[in-house]
């Protein structure tokens, strides 16, 4: 249980990195042990680095103390003597991993921590995506709260545009991610923007039959007679309440 992988971590490392408290239990019961250090920093300080709230209450309440490292995270955490180009892009997959599990759960202070620490991906993308691309693609919730904060810190802009001329506003309004949309438009996303098909997020949300999202859209300023919407009716069965939001005035 304390053997360390070749860039000098061990099992109950991961867990604390990645906040996985009952792997964390398990591997401490199996004789992991707590002092072990990942890299140079010990668990937990780990723990409180990279705010793994399960881990650290846990930890706090077993009366450890949790040291706040004062020090270079990122070099502390990978060791000088695994200075291999294949040991590092290794290393530097298993920390991009983790960061994407916090953001595929909208856990905004842990991706805090990975971004203040500086554990972002250099090319700010994961699996080829931008990080707030991967977010809203791949969260069950679009991951408003971390949304939020990759736009207070100016690592997207509203009008970003992706794949097909789509913006994050786009995309949240296809998927019904109504926080998300509120969020968006908050920061300035224009809700009459068009994709290359010249669909608004308006006209995704009727073409998904996102009756919610579509409301919250008019709501924002939405134009519920833009020329896409036609199109965006045929692409789903007729339902009442389509007829109603394109009988609503134009703001």
């Amino acid at each position: 249980m304390n053997a360390k992988n070749f860039y000098g971590w061990t099992p109950l490392c991961r867990a604390a990195l990645w906040d996985l408290l009952e792997q964390f239990t398990l591997l401490e019961k199996a004789g992991g042990r707590i002092e072990e250090r990942c890299g140079k920093v010990p668990v937990p300080e780990l723990a409180r680095a990279l705010r793994s709230s399960e881990v650290a209450d846990y930890l706090k309440k077993r009366k450890i103390e949790l040291k706040e490292v004062k020090e270079n995270l990122k070099e502390l955490l990978f060791t000088p003597s695994a200075n291999k180009k294949c040991v590092k892009e290794y290393f530097e997959r298993e920390i991009e991993r983790a960061l994407s599990y916090a953001l595929l759960l909208d856990q905004v202070e842990r991706v805090k921590a990975f971004y203040g620490a500086g554990l972002f991906p250099k090319d700010g993308k994961i699996e080829g995506m931008p990080v707030a691309l991967f977010a809203v693609k791949n969260s069950p919730n679009c991951s408003p709260k971390v949304l939020e904060f990759l736009l207070s810190e100016g690592l997207l802009k509203p009008s970003d545009r992706f794949e097909g001329g789509e913006t994050l506003l786009h995309i949240c309004a296809e998927r019904g991610c109504d926080r998300c949309v509120k969020v968006l438009v908050k920061w300035g996303a224009d809700p009459n923007a068009k994709d290359d098909k010249g669909f608004t997020p308006y006209c995704r949300a009727v073409a998904k039959g996102k009756e919610k999202t579509a409301r919250e859209l008019l709501r924002l300023g939405a134009d519920p007679n833009a020329p896409c919407v036609k199109a965006a009716r045929e692409l789903k069965r007729v339902k009442p309440w389509i007829e109603e939001l394109s009988a609503t005035p134009s703001r």
